[in-house]
């Protein structure tokens, strides 16, 4: 355990800001609630943390953390390819829990930190190691000492607490005994290092690595190194906290080395070992160093045995080394090509479109990377860096088959990423039979969730390139990803399909979206007679999900394919206009489609419910869909139509229409571009003085009515 917590603590320590290597999209994957989108093949468009972690995961046989969904309704929602931060050692409940049991341990009476918003804010920088795992250690060394007694083991428990908190210090009740001096010395060295103030805690913790106390002798030892490292940054930081390692003090982080150097002479196997020689990368990185630090990353690499140590290293070397540029253009791009993956993974991003996000390579860049790969002998990458250059610079996709072969055993990372690329040239190429086979082939070797996930998404592209739909729905069809078949139904499924899926979908939540899809089909073209048909197979049970008591701002769970809204019964109708409901209204059409009244509920039924097919959900993360035919291309358009203007302007034109009814069609036509003068209810482009003739033909016509009162503006 104290293992791994020192190197999650040189970790820690090398919190940094953050840089979007790839998405720029405000939620970084080193938050906590933040994943990160990981296609499961070496992609340009990959995050570089995300290619890095798929080849160093594999190579230590570690499984990748990404999100899993228990249930269909889940399934949908969630994208298969999200990769989630574990938690890292001596973080978290965990971590507090065990805090509270060995300060209960010293003495019950200490009130214990209930949850994080007991503690102060954690910080970055020196701060980010004030954390409970780090005061949990303090408590085993007051607990472990029996020569303190229970008061002092109190107070200076207390003291540590209050530090952890980042509440003011307390002095201890009496003199302290030569056993309790040097932990009160420790204690007021470290706030001194917290607050920093570093000369004053230098000079505290030099004379302390003297001290006859083994545990204090040598964490004071290690706090030398950390605060000469801080004090080399003092001047180092901008007005936002971001670090430019060009004004970080030489001089100190020379001393710091040689401070850290004297830590491991002593302590070779010492209990922050491990976290010295991560802070040794610290303040190579600091120095400019980036040769060493490269070395150093290696040689960290090769040790790593565990996910959280992987993923907090790999986050370091990217914000570090390969990603330290982007957003600074102070700072060389980086170009060391001693680390073959390194080589390959910062070439791939070299793909890119824009520079900003290291991009925008020229041939020679290209080329300088293929030699170094060669002088590293790795074919096998040297074959994907040209192929990627064929296939997304060149769009040369006889060229890219030419160099990849069709093979299903290509198990590892970088043979699967073989095969993408070659299905992606047979389908970009428009070789669509070899394509669907290529991809049915390579999907049948697979037994990795997120290969089979992706692979799954390309084959449904080259059915839907070749404008078979329904290849994905068939019985044997071997796409049973929930998501990726919702995202079909609702946006390729001709209205049969749908029907057939309604009837046959693999769950009860794909016969939802297959029925909400294909009542709002029905509505589009204006069969009503098909729409009153379809309603049938609403369960006469069914009600919307509610939101969740605990987060009721939040949509519920399949809002985007709830059924409710097919269910209208006239609830929240303009008062003083009444409405029966959707299935009367459909009925008053189909036997007289010119029945004012009935056009204008059903005005109002759209402007309550809008009902549309919305694929945000499903959409996000996921591969885009090739081009594909018009599901509704082919059916004959309806009377109705789901624009509420063009039902207005019908109204209005009708003969025989009670004033009631043409009244409320004015009022509800000008009441479309309120408040902001944009049109709120379809795509047309009226003029200001046909909204004025709207608004002048209500006042003047029908000046006792109520919207007429009601109407004081148009816009």
């Amino acid at each position: 355990m104290l293992h791994r917590l020192a190197i999650a603590l040189s970790l820690s320590l090398f919190a940094l800001p953050s840089v979007a290597s790839s998405d720029g999209d405000g939620c970084d994957f080193w938050l906590d609630d933040c994943p990160l989108p990981t296609y499961p093949f070496l992609w340009s468009g990959n995050d570089t943390r995300a290619n890095l972690m798929l080849l160093q995961a594999e190579k230590k046989q570690l499984t990748l953390p990404f999100e899993q969904a228990g249930d269909p309704h889940a399934a949908r929602l969630l994208s298969p390819f999200n990769m989630v931060r574990v938690p890292q050692p001596g973080k978290g409940d965990d971590a507090l829990a065990k805090l509270n049991t060995a300060v209960s341990a010293v003495d019950a009476s200490l009130p214990p930190l209930l949850d994080g918003y007991a503690l102060g804010e954690p910080g970055e920088g020196r701060v980010i190691s004030n954390q409970p795992a780090n005061a949990l250690r303090f408590i085993e060394v007051l607990t472990a000492d029996h020569a303190l007694n229970p008061a002092e083991r109190t107070e200076l428990a207390t003291e540590r607490l209050r530090l952890l908190r980042g509440e003011s210090a307390i002095s201890p009740a009496t003199v302290p005994t030569a056993q309790a001096a040097p932990l009160w010395q420790y204690l007021t060295a470290a706030r001194a290092f917290y607050d920093g103030r570093f000369a004053e805690a230098l000079t505290a913790f030099r004379t302390l690595s003297q001290a006859n106390q083994p545990w204090i002798a040598e964490t004071a030892q290690y706090m030398v190194l950390r605060t000469l490292l801080n004090q080399s940054m003092e001047g180092a930081h901008d007005e936002y906290g971001f670090v430019d390692i060009r004004k970080s003090h030489k001089a100190l982080l020379a001393e710091a080395l040689g401070a850290g150097q004297e830590y491991l002479n002593r302590y070779p196997q010492g209990e922050y070992a491990d976290s010295t020689k991560g802070l040794f990368r610290r303040l190579h990185w600091m120095a400019g160093e980036t040769t060493h630090l490269l070395a150093d990353y290696q040689s960290e690499l090769d040790k790593v045995s565990d996910l959280p140590t992987l993923q907090a290293l790999v986050s370091e070397l990217d914000q570090t080394l390969l990603s330290a540029h982007i957003g600074n253009d102070q700072l060389p791009p980086y170009d060391q090509t001693g680390d073959a993956p390194l080589t390959l993974l910062n070439a791939l991003r070299g793909l890119r479109s824009d520079q900003w996000r290291g991009g925008d390579w020229n041939d020679e860049q290209f080329a300088a990377a293929r030699q170094a790969l060669l002088d590293k002998q790795q074919p096998d990458m040297v074959r994907y860096l040209d192929a990627s250059v064929l296939l997304f610079d060149k769009q040369d996709y006889p060229g890219v088959l030419a160099l990849i072969p069709s093979s299903d055993e290509a198990h590892d990372t970088l043979g699967f990423s073989l095969q993408i690329l070659r299905g992606l040239a047979l389908q970009q190429g428009n070789q669509l039979p070899e394509a669907t086979l290529h991809w049915q082939q390579l999907l049948a070797s697979r037994d990795n969730p997120q290969q089979r996930a992706f692979v799954e998404m390309m084959l449904a592209g080259a059915w839907l390139q070749a404008g078979l739909p329904e290849k994905v729905f068939a019985a044997d069809s071997p796409i049973t990803q929930v998501r990726l078949r919702s995202l079909l139904l609702k946006k390729t499924a001709y209205r049969d399909l749908l029907r057939q899926q309604r009837d046959k979908g693999a769950n009860a939540v794909e016969k939802q979206v297959a029925l909400h899809t294909l009542l709002v089909r029905d509505l589009e073209l204006g069969d009503l007679k098909a729409v009153l048909d379809d309603l049938r197979y609403i369960p006469a049970d069914y009600r919307d999900p509610e939101p969740s008591s605990e987060t009721p701002w939040l949509l519920p769970p399949d809002a985007d394919i709830a059924l409710g809204q097919f269910q209208w019964k006239g609830e929240g109708t303009q008062p003083g206009y009444h409405c029966e409901g959707l299935e009367p209204v459909l009925k008053n059409l189909i036997a007289n489609p010119k029945d004012g009244h009935a056009l204008n509920c059903f005005g109002e039924y759209l402007r309550l419910k809008a009902p549309h097919i919305d694929s945000a959900a499903e959409e996000a993360g996921m591969w885009p869909l090739p081009p594909f035919a018009d599901p509704l291309a082919g059916e004959q358009q309806g009377a109705t139509t789901l624009s509420r203007l063009r039902l207005y302007q019908t109204v209005m034109t009708l003969p025989g229409v009670e004033p009631e009814d043409k009244s409320y069609a004015l009022y509800r036509a000008v009441m479309c571009y309120a408040p902001s003068g944009y049109n709120g209810c379809d795509d047309q482009e009226i003029s200001k003085t046909q909204r004025k003739t709207w608004f002048d033909t209500l006042k003047s016509r029908y000046p006792g009515s109520p919207w007429a009162k009601k109407l004081r503006y148009y816009w």
